[in-house]
This record gives structure tokens, sequence and C-alpha cells, in this order.
């Protein structure tokens, strides 16, 4: 089955997923998207342009490097290790001296091979640099790097150090907000004790119970409401993911045909209304966040309760807590309270339904309810725990799709550079080589389609895989022959070199991440990590204007959603 994902806005850029089967051909299965083979999903890749309008009427007014040094600055939410690594190495490169560690030694040998014009490129970028004020460097790159003298030698050590520290950075971020692994990520934060009823211990009892309110999986789009959810859903408040679906698979290969799952053949819980809910589907190994309030203790832990056929028994999980302390503790109990506790399904979990409720230690010193433990009494979540799949997947890239050029269509055609990087990451936070493909197109206007026909991975399941997709608008063909495209490749054969030399060290180090967080989302962080790697250096200081940007980390287990008939097909867009 082929999955076609677009991004970008003023380009677009067609990946194509295939479930292959051991012979290495296409899966058999029906065709993701109701538009059929080539429909667009709504896989959360949020491409954006910063190409200007025109102004001239002669020509193409080019963004000034003012205008992107504001863009950059404002994507600028964490420095990049990368980015400022090769500023150091350029200015330790320029300054005549040997090279002092393996690092250095890889990347002087490739300034060695470029040209006399590249590496006068290379030392404006340089000067450039140094021309910004340390608040612009400091924000951009990390003043570790760009202050450092040319005599200092940059080590693997030191950089896979950096470049761990910002994916945890960037992955604080993404999960709770703020960039300081600090407050979350590297630690446990207790949420604030509230007093609620608890109905099912007592109708007139309250106390510290907990809730859960919203589950977050790999496969999710995004969170989904829970049968605990405070203040109550009703009839038609949920939403299409919150409700089970059930799909026919047209055998010509025409669009899946998909609906709601009548109640008396619901295999998970009834909504308001009738509506049978969606049972979240996991995989053993993954990491699974649920959002609600009453998590006041760190040592809290995820009850995993068995349901027929399986024999009965309940099985505590070790999980990461991170407590909402921002809503005082008089509000009142609802979901708005934003506590997060996140686990893994144990590896060794059999295949089957399970409950899961929190058990939090009572710390609060309560003198009128002696209770040992708090537990989720209300909407106890249902799961469904899937075998993990030994398909094998191959992403390759299937067109560019021209939206709307930059400019008046008069004043000539576009000519577009475009470079897709992925890396692969495993459960346990190993990284995988970094792989670039680069295109180069010429003479493209307003809805023309050019063919991206490139494999660039291929291997069975593991956790995920990082995307950063960067495009450039060439109007000058000298120009970027000359200036451009080399000292674009010079950077990403450093890029490359320096992620072959730190990759296994940055994976160890956030290994422990992984195991709590889950290796989509430290790959959803070094996509992100590359694309703003590359944009400090080759977007801000080389003469072309950025037409496309996006990254991503993709689950492995939404690959095989994606390509699966047994699960609904994505909304198109």
């Amino acid at each position: 089955m082929r999955v076609i994902i677009t991004t970008g806005l003023v380009f677009a850029v067609s990946l194509c997923f295939i479930a292959c089967s051991d012979d290495g051909q296409g899966g058999t299965g029906g065709t993701a998207g109701a538009g059929g083979v080539g429909g667009v999903t709504d896989f959360p890749l949020e491409g954006f342009t910063v190409a200007p309008p025109t102004v001239g009427e002669e020509f193409k007014e080019k963004t000034s490097h003012a205008d992107k040094l504001a863009d950059l600055l404002g994507e600028a939410e964490v420095p990049t290790a990368l980015g400022g690594a090769f500023i150091q190495l350029s200015r330790a490169y320029l300054s005549g001296r040997e090279a002092e560690s393996d690092l250095e030694r890889s990347a002087f040998a490739i300034l060695d091979a470029t040209t006399l014009e590249v590496r006068e490129s290379i030392a404006r970028t340089v000067d450039g640099v140094d021309a910004l004020t340390s608040a612009d460097t400091d924000r951009l790159y990390g003043g570790a790097f760009v202050d450092a003298a040319p005599s200092a030698a940059l080590t693997t050590d030191v950089l896979a150090a950096a470049v761990a520290g910002e994916l945890r950075a960037r992955l604080s971020l993404e999960r709770y907000g703020i960039a300081d692994p600090s407050v979350c990520v590297d630690a446990e934060r207790p949420g604030l004790p509230r007093v609620t009823l608890c109905p099912d211990i007592d109708v007139d009892f309250d106390g510290f119970c907990n809730a859960m309110c919203r589950i977050a999986t790999p496969s999710l789009a995004a969170p989904i409401r829970t049968t605990g959810f405070i203040p109550a859903l009703g009839a038609g408040q949920h939403v299409p993911a919150e409700v089970q679906q059930e799909c026919t698979i047209d055998p010509d290969g025409g669009p899946a045909v998909c609906s709601t799952v009548s109640v008396p053949n619901c295999i998970g819980d009834s909504g308001a209304g009738n509506v049978c809910l969606a049972v979240p589907t996991v995989v053993a190994g993954e990491s699974v966040t649920l959002q609600g309030f009453n998590f006041f203790d760190v040592d809290a832990v995820v009850l995993i309760r068995s349901l027929p056929p399986q024999a009965p028994f309940t099985r505590e999980v070790a999980a990461h807590v991170c407590g909402d302390i921002d809503i005082g503790a008089a509000v009142p109990n609802d979901c708005e309270i934003d506590d997060l506790i996140t686990f893994t399904i144990p590896s060794d979990l059999a295949v089957g339904q399970y409950r899961l409720s929190v058990k939090v230690p009572n710390n609060t010193g309560d003198p009128v309810h002696d209770l040992e433990s708090y537990f989720s009494l209300r909407g106890q979540l249902l799961i469904q725990v899937l075998p993990p799949s030994d398909t094998e997947f191959e992403l390759t890239s299937e067109e560019l799709r021209c939206i709307n050029e930059t400019g008046r269509t008069s004043l000539g055609s576009d000519e577009i550079g475009l470079q897709i990087n992925t890396v692969r990451v495993e459960a346990d936070g190993t990284l995988g080589p970094l792989s670039t493909v680069d295109f180069e197109f010429g003479d493209v206007d307003n809805g023309n389609r050019r063919r991206l026909d490139r494999r660039h991975f291929r291997d069975s399941v593991g956790t995920g895989l990082a995307i950063a997709i960067i495009g450039y608008e060439i109007d000058n063909r000298e120009a970027f022959e000359q200036s451009i495209r080399t000292f674009a490749d010079a950077f990403a054969a450093i890029l490359t070199s320096n992620w072959g030399l730190i990759s296994a060290t940055v994976g160890t180090a956030v290994g422990g991440v992984a195991t709590i967080f889950g290796g989509p989302a430290v790959g959803a962080a070094v996509g992100a990590a590359l694309t703003f790697a590359i944009n400090s250096v080759v977007a801000l200081w080389a003469p072309a204007d950025l037409v496309i940007q996006d990254s991503a980390g993709i689950p492995f287990r939404r690959m095989t959603e994606l390509t699966s008939q047994n699960f609904p097909n994505p909304t198109t867009v």
C-alpha cells in the first residue's frame, strides 16, 4: 500500500510509504486517503515558506539578510549545536592551524577538497557570525561554539554532549512547552494534591483520587479524551478519533469506506449518545502519556490489569511524572489541569486488552482518610496491546509540486534546490547514520510537477524515523553553482561526518530519555535539530531564499497504520 504525504505550502513534496512483503514487493492492502493513490494525508508535516512577495517590476526581490535573520531568530527556541560546531570548525580551519581531533581531521579534509570560492564563502560566513550581537549568536549557535578561539580544539565528546543536550531541550519543548530539560525531562516534578470527589469509594467521599483525562500514543495524531474526562462529554461531543471505526477495502484499489462501529459490536467502552468509543492501540515497548490531575508524587506508577480471556493479573509499571504547578490547588478539579505521567508498555506484555489506572502514594498527610495510595477510579482506560510488526517499510520521494511560485510568473520560472535528510531512531535511543539526498530542478512554474524518484529508507520496523526537508530557490545559476551549491555541499559533508562520529555517543546519552518518552519523540527532536542546523548556516548565509522547510519524527507504528487495511483511513486535505 502506498501512502502519499504532501508537505509545504508554496511547494509540496510527496513522500511515499510502502509496506513491503518478504519478496520486496508492496503490500496488497487498500489505498489510504479518500482520494485513492496519491491522496494527501493529514500527517503533521507543517511546511511553510519564507519567500517574499514580488515588489520589483523587473526582478524578484530577494529576502534581505535582516529579514532572514529575523525569521531564524523567531525559530531559535533552542540553539543549534551542529550549526555552532560548523562555525567553530571553520574558524579553526581558516586560522591555518593543524587539526587536533578526529572531528577536526575529518572536517579539515573536507574543507581541503573545496574550491577557493567555497573557502571564501565560508570565511564570509564566519565574518557574518562575528558581526552579530552576542545575544543573537548565543540564541542561534550557543556561545560555547561561537566564542571559542581558533586555537580551541573541538572534540567528538564535546559536540556529542552538546547535541544530546539540544535533543533533550527540543523534546522538553515539544512535550512540556519549555526548552529546559531540567524541569521535567531530566527529573520528575510532582503535581499538586487537589481535593476532589471520589464517588467510587463513597458517594460523599472527598479525597485525593486522580483522574485520567487524555491519552497520547505514537499512533495518535493528537491526544484523545477518555471516559474519565471532566466535565463529562455529552452526546455528539466526541471527535472522530475518539470513536471506533471499521473500514471496508475496495479489492480494485479504490479508497476504503469507513463507518462508525455500532454499540452491539463494540469492543470498547460506550460514550454518551450510545456511541462506541475507540480503543487506543499500542505496541509492546511503546511509550504512552496520560494527562489528568492528582499525580502528586513522583513514585506514582501505572497499573495494567488484564482482561479475559487472559488469566487475571495486575502489573505495576514505573512511570515519569511531570505535574502542573501553574494552576493552583484551590481551583475546581477538571481536565484543564495538566499533570502528565509517561510510561512504557512492557516489551513482554501479551497481546490483548487491558485496563489502565494510576496509583499515587498518599503523601498528603490527610488525617481523615488514612489511605496508603489513591487510584484512578473514574473511567479506567481501556487499551489494546498489539504485537510488534516485522514488516519492512520503504520511504521514497515521488514528486515536487509547485503550488505558487515565488514572485510574478511573468518574471521567469523558479529553480529549486531540494535536500531530504533521514535518520533512523531505535527504541533505546540509538541513532542511525544521516542519509542526505539532493535534487535540483529548473524552470518550475505554477502547477508544475517534477519527479523525485528516490528511495530514502528501507528497513524493518524499529521505533521511528527522523526526516528533515529543506528547499531553496535558485535565481542565478552561476551564483548558485559557485556560491551556494558547493557551499551547501561542504556544510552537508561536514554535517554528515560530524553525525557519523557522534551519533553513537549521542544515542547513549539520550537512551534514558528514549526509554521514557519513546524513540519517535527523539526522532522528532532529531528532525528539528537537523533542520535548524541547516537553516542556521545555509539559509542564513547563502544567497538563496528558503521556500520549503519541514521536519518530523515518524513512528514506525504510524507507518503500520497508514499502510494497513486494519485501520481507518487518515483524513484527507
